[in-house]
Order: C-alpha cells, then sequence, then structure tokens
C-alpha cells in the first residue's frame, strides 16, 4: 500500500469556494484517498469558484457552455474557452485554481481531490514523488468515462469498493497522463484487461470477488496477476489493493509499472 492507512480527506482540507452559493447544488463524498464533489448549477446567472488543497485536483465539466468569463490555474495562461462539455483541468496539490462565467447552459461540474500519498496503491508506484503538470481544458476519454462512473458512487454507501477500483483506475490513468503517454510493457495489463476487470466488479458488486474470478476475466493466471515478490524492481508490476473493511479480504491485481 501506498499509505499506513486507508486515509480519507476531510472536507476541512477541501476548500472550494463557489459563490454565490445559492446557485448550485452540491452533493460530495469522500472514499480512500480520493475527496468527490458533484456541482450542479441552477441558474444562469454570473458565477465564480476558487480552490486550493492539498491535494490533487481534476476538474471535469461534464456540461457546459459559457456566454463569457476566464479560467486560471497557478502557472498556466488564463483561457476564455466557452465551449467546456467534456474538457478537463488538472491542478496539481499546492496550485491555485480560480475561474468565473457566465453560462449560456446549466453546467455539471465534476471536482475529484486526490491524495498525493496514494494510499490505495502499492508504494513502489512512488506516487507522491510523482510532480503533476498543470492542465487547462484537455481532452481525455478513458478520464472522463472514469470520472461519470465516480460520479454515480457519490451517494452510495460506505463503504464502496467499486469506488475505490475506480479511484484507483483513475490514480493510473492520470500517472500516464503526466508522462505524456506511457505504453504497458510486455507482462502489463492491456487496456481490454483493465476495462473487462472493471466491467466484473461491477457487475459482482453484492458477491465475494476471488482472485481466481479476476484472473479468469483478464486472461491470466492467479499467480502472474498477484505478481510474486521475488520479481526484479524494475520490472516488478505493481499491485492494486481494495479493502471495504478491516474484516474483509483484499482484492489485488496488476497494472504495469510506470517508467
Amino acid at each position: 500500500m501506498g499509505g499506513s492507512e486507508q486515509r480519507r480527506p476531510e472536507p476541512s482540507e477541501i476548500a472550494v469556494e463557489f459563490s454565490p452559493s445559492k446557485n448550485v447544488l452540491r452533493r460530495a463524498t469522500a472514499w480512500t484517498g480520493i475527496y468527490a464533489e458533484a456541482f450542479e448549477v441552477t441558474h444562469r446567472l454570473p458565477f465564480e469558484v476558487a480552490a486550493a488543497s492539498p491535494f490533487h485536483l481534476l476538474i471535469v465539466n461534464e456540461r457546459g457552455e459559457r456566454v463569457d468569463g476566464e479560467t486560471f490555474i497557478e502557472g498556466l495562461p488564463t483561457s476564455r474557452l466557452r465551449k467546456l462539455t467534456g474538457r478537463l483541468c488538472l491542478v496539481p496539490a499546492g496550485h491555485r485554481f480560480s475561474e468565473r462565467q457566465t453560462p449560456r447552459i446549466f453546467a455539471r461540474i465534476i471536482h475529484l481531490h486526490i491524495d498525493p500519498a496514494g494510499p490505495l496503491l502499492d508504494q513502489q508506484l512512488r506516487f507522491s514523488e510523482v510532480e503533476f503538470k498543470p492542465r487547462l481544458f484537455f481532452k481525455g476519454s478513458d478520464l472522463l468515462e472514469t470520472t461519470l462512473k465516480l460520479k454515480t458512487q457519490i451517494d452510495k454507501p460506505q463503504p464502496n469498493i467499486y469506488a475505490e477500483a475506480l479511484g484507483v483506475v483513475l490514480t493510473y490513468e492520470l500517472i500516464r497522463l503526466n508522462a505524456m503517454g506511457i505504453q504497458a510493457p510486455h507482462g502489463g495489463l492491456a487496456a481490454w484487461q483493465q476495462k473487462r476487470l472493471i466491467e466484473y466488479i461491477d457487475a459482482h458488486l453484492g458477491e465475494e470477488i476471488s482472485l481466481k474470478g479476476l484472473a479468469n476475466i483478464a486472461a491470466l493466471t492467479p499467480i502472474t496477476l498477484h505478481a510474486p515478490s521475488s520479481a526484479p524492481s524494475a520490472n516488478r508490476p505493481i499491485i492494486i489493493s481494495m479493502a471495504a473493511a478491516s474484516s474483509s479480504p483484499r482484492r489485488c491485481w496488476r497494472i504495469p509499472p510506470v517508467r
């Protein structure tokens, strides 16, 4: 694991100011390593958003178009882009984010605050050492799809194994994005295998998920999926571990190491 405990970010650690607050509906929840918040603008009146956090912030504009306004991430030029639907922003931990807009349509925005300690990830991934670059209004279909799935879990009861699995996938996708297109080396999970595993977990949330079952879905052997601890460190696969509670068995599978 990347952290010594299954830590969930606290709302008091997240500073997101939406003004005027009466113009938006907010829903939020915290999973291990991630604080998620969904905003739904209810009036076509000008509004402003400001955020500062010790966590990495992924912003997804599920739906958005503005008549006027601008968006700023510390370290990047200001953008006045108007058509925002499907656009994403990445605000590294400690960077400032601010936005103002007069919406043309009722916006839907998702904020995911991601703990740099990466408590769901194997220590060898060194997620806390990754220096993420700020990104403004980029496109990323995989990140968008994963974020929208996480949004559907905001009101679901805790603990939530599926949400934590999606959180791990999201984190790995961010690392790949930051590295400008890392490809899986031989022995790593292909994209279709990762997708099939997530779909299988989604369809069996109320059941016990075994390592053998996951291996069969990904067309791997259980020993390959889990990975031997004696593997050379340069080629050792990353273990993703998720535990719903202390009494529940962990679900593990491998993703390729970052080079």
